[in-house]
């Protein structure tokens, strides 16, 4: 490993823990917050895991090496020999294969079977100059797939996957050592964060900050500079859709977020900080955006806390501070009106008050950045982090 690479994924684990404390969440039994527990339908503390995974049918997957759980047995079904990077996103389902961001001596694309089984690997041809942090794709969007690696983002076809050999249908190389986020709404409309240093100031250290809509062919649509127009910080460290509006989270001096019209690039509104809103601070840095019900929800970085915004205007909706110092650090799930979360405990919020309704009785432990997975099948909510897979009942 690189050593700018490891700098770079040693900054994903730091940043998920400062401003926290280290509070032992087993000290502070649910029955101390007078709320109901939420029913623990299965555990297994035998599997922990760190980073971003993903459910893809009866498969819950994490990175590092290759693994997936099986959660209809509870159990490891399946390694592989691919190596994904923790700090990213880096699986998708094509048809009843998946598509996987490898990082090796040469980084690109892999396409498994179900088994985790190689069918195929295409190095990037650009190579990557560093690694990318946060939702980077793959994203599978009608017949095409899209990814990130270092400063490039790819489209390569569905159908060439399986070609050995076969070649992207285009990629573009941005400034910086990496992209900052990627968003792929359709086929012909891709959202690109774009962070580098600004050679043309001498005298300190500047970073130039873009968002950027590209077109299905890779063509620059518009691009707006994010450090001009009303937020501290400057860095697209995520991204959601909201009507006709980019939502984007901000990282840099201080966190905030803005909403850009989607045609032209344009400014809507911005929220300039969001750090007073969180008991114990926060880190300028986050990657743990959703949106649903006309809210932005974010589980921050540092901090201990799990904020809605309304998502028409920015303005702050409401904020649940945790009884005891352990920051949320995951993507928090919206389902039936409800927001869970997890800061060590599984939280249920409701979504539109931000009043606590139940807690977890078990530690589930802090995993940076990976989003929680509803499973329909079985109707239960999955997270997996360094104390094991767990899977909750949902209150509604």
């Amino acid at each position: 490993m690189s050593l700018p690479r490891f700098i770079l994924l040693s900054l994903l684990f730091v940043l998920a823990g400062c401003s926290s404390t280290s509070t032992n969440t087993s000290q502070a039994p649910p029955q101390k917050y007078n709320l109901p527990e939420l029913t623990l339908r299965w555990s297994n503390p035998k599997l922990p895991t760190s980073g971003y995974n993903s459910l893809q049918g009866d498969l819950f997957l994490t990175g590092g090496n290759l693994r997936a759980v099986n959660i209809r047995t509870h159990e490891l079904a399946y390694r592989s020999e691919l190596k994904t990077d923790y700090g990213r996103t880096h699986i998708a389902s094509v048809g009843n294969q998946l598509v996987v961001a490898y990082w090796d001596t040469q980084p690109g694309l892999a396409l498994i079977d179900k088994e985790l089984k190689t069918i195929n690997k295409l190095p990037f041809p650009a190579g990557t100059a560093g690694v990318s942090l946060g939702e980077q794709g793959p994203v599978v969007v009608g017949n095409s797939v899209y990814v990130a690696a270092g400063p490039t983002v790819y489209k390569y076809a569905v159908a060439d996957l399986g070609k050995a050999g076969a070649q992207p249908l285009w990629y573009k190389t941005f400034g910086g050592y990496a992209i900052s986020s990627l968003l792929v709404q359709d086929e012909n409309r891709i959202y690109v964060g774009e962070s580098y240093r600004d050679e043309s100031v001498k005298d300190h250290f500047e970073t130039a900050e873009f968002l950027i809509a590209l077109d299905g062919n890779g063509n620059v649509q518009w691009k707006t500079n994010t450090k001009i127009t009303g937020v501290a910080g400057g860095k697209v460290a995520s991204m959601g859709i909201y009507k006709d509006t980019v939502v984007a989270d901000l990282a840099g001096n201080s966190m905030g977020l803005q909403a850009f019209r989607q045609s032209d690039g344009q400014p809507i509104w911005a929220k300039p900080t969001i750090t007073d809103a969180c008991e114990a601070g926060t880190s300028p840095y986050s990657t743990k955006m959703a949106i649903a019900a006309d809210h932005v929800y974010l589980g921050n970085s540092g901090g201990v806390c799990v904020l809605a915004l309304h998502a028409d205007t920015g303005q702050l909706a409401w904020t649940f501070n945790a009884p005891y110092h352990q920051t949320f650090d995951n993507k928090p799930l919206f389902h039936h009106g409800v927001i869970y979360a997890t800061n060590g405990r599984m939280w249920a919020l409701d979504a539109f008050t931000g009043k606590p309704l139940a807690v977890g009785a078990v530690d589930t432990d802090m995993n940076s950045g990976a989003p929680l997975a509803y499973d329909p099948v079985e109707d239960q909510i999955l997270q997996w982090g360094p104390t094991g897979v767990h899977a909750f009942k949902p209150l509604k």
